[in-house]
């Protein structure tokens, strides 16, 4: 999952739920 989007802050929070989980 790339989050370079910036219509995508909000993913931001749950990009970092996700880093867990896949790292």
């Amino acid at each position: 999952m790339t989050v370079s989007s910036p219509a995508n802050r909000n993913r931001r929070v749950h990009w970092r739920m996700v880093r867990d989980i896949s790292i």
